[in-house]
Formats: structure tokens, C-alpha cells, sequence
């Protein structure tokens, strides 16, 4: 028998262990400060479901379906899936804190103010996210698609973003000090007030970097 509860103790369904997909499935609409920690959610269909404030940390996720859920505030610090879908999440304050879901679909998603330090998201698609004030210190987004995407204010200290395409993105007062950016599409992005201390540039960058850019192939 498995027993899903919120966060803070009250029960909110139980039924059989091999039942409990079914269930969490059937119950998405009220799964509010649920504590799903540790569970296997793979291959779900989640999408719509209520988990503000939830509790997903170590979480196994392959394949779920959570467009369009609501996860702000939720906590879903290593949580772990391949070709996971969040499009058009609202993901407000959401803890990632360590992550790993290469290849998700994120696309619109609302991440304003979400902690995805360390977080793993190579291959996965942002394009038209809003990230504004995130902290992606240490970040993995090798190989992202992310044109449009909005990181006004965003922090992106040590940020892996070679092979990343952040064609019109909004990179306004974002912070990306010792970012590596090797082979990065920055067509058309606004990186007005970007601090690139230490970052390293695509080799198409201009010729008078910033101050404190390293550009690969350009003798700086």
C-alpha cells in the first residue's frame, strides 16, 4: 500500500502499489504540497496537473507529461528523465537544484525566479521560456534551443552553453562571468549590460569583444 501525502502530513490518497501510476494520474488535479519524493512518475500523463508547492526531489520522470502543469514553488531538486515534457509550465520559483532532464521540452514554459543551479538540460528545448531573475550557475545547456528566450537579470555564472542557439534571445543585465558559449548562435540577441567576464565567445563574435571575453580563434 502506498500512501501520498502532502507535504505537511495530511493524506491525500492511497491505494495499492501497483495502482499508484493510476492514481497519481487520476488525482493530478489535486496534487498541491503533495510529497511525491523518490517516486517513479515515468511515462505519466501529468499535463494540466495541480503540484504547486510539491515535492518531486528524485523523482524518475522518463517520458512524463507535465505541459502545462503548475509547478511553481515546487521542489524538484534531482529530479531525473529523458524527453520529459514541461511546455508552457508555470514554473515560478521552482527548486532544480541539481536536475538532470536532457532533451525536455520546455518550451514557454514560465521559470521566473526558478533555482537551477547545477541543473542538467543539454539538448532541450526553451525556445520562448521566460527565465527572468533564474540562477543557472553551473548549468548544462549544451546544445539548447533557446531562441527567444527572455533572461533578463538571469544568473549564469559558469554556464555551459556551447552549441546553444540564443537567436533573439533577451539577455539583458544577465550575469554569464566565465560562461563557455563555443560555437553559440547569439544572432539578433539584445546582451545589453551582459557581464561576460571570463566567458568564452563563438569565434563569429566581432572583433572588439567585451571586456574580459575569451574568443576562441580570434588571437585573444
Amino acid at each position: 500500500m502506498t500512501i501520498i501525502k502532502t507535504r505537511g502530513g495530511k493524506v491525500l490518497f492511497a491505494g495499492p502499489d501497483k495502482y499508484i501510476h493510476r492514481l497519481v494520474a487520476e488525482n493530478k488535479a489535486r496534487l498541491a504540497y503533495a510529497d511525491l519524493r523518490g517516486h517513479n512518475l515515468s511515462g505519466l500523463d501529468l499535463s494540466g496537473a495541480n503540484l504547486r508547492g510539491a515535492d518531486l526531489s528524485g523523482t524518475w520522470l522518463d517520458g512524463a507529461n507535465l505541459a502545462g502543469a503548475t509547478l511553481a514553488d515546487a521542489v524538484m531538486a534531482a529530479a531525473r528523465g529523458e524527453a520529459v515534457d514541461l511546455s508552457g509550465a508555470d514554473m515560478r520559483r521552482t527548486d532544480m537544484l541539481a536536475a538532470q532532464l536532457p532533451g525536455a521540452d520546455m518550451r514557454r514554459a514560465d521559470m521566473t525566479g526558478t533555482f537551477l543551479f547545477g541543473t542538467q538540460l543539454p539538448r532541450s528545448n526553451l525556445s520562448f521560456a521566460r527565465l527572468t531573475d533564474s540562477d543557472m550557475t553551473g548549468a548544462d545547456l549544451t546544445g539548447a534551443f533557446m531562441r527567444c528566450v527572455d533572461f533578463t537579470g538571469a544568473r549564469l555564472k559558469g554556464t555551459a552553453l556551447d552549441g546553444a542557439d540564443l537567436m533573439n534571445a533577451r539577455l539583458y543585465d544577465a550575469d554569464l562571468r566565465g560562461a563557455t558559449m563555443e560555437a553559440a548562435v547569439l544572432d539578433g540577441a539584445d546582451m545589453t549590460g551582459v557581464d561576460l567576464d571570463g566567458a568564452t565567445l563563438p569565434a563569429a563574435t566581432p572583433s572588439t569583444p567585451p571586456a574580459g571575453a575569451d574568443t576562441p580563434g580570434m588571437g585573444i
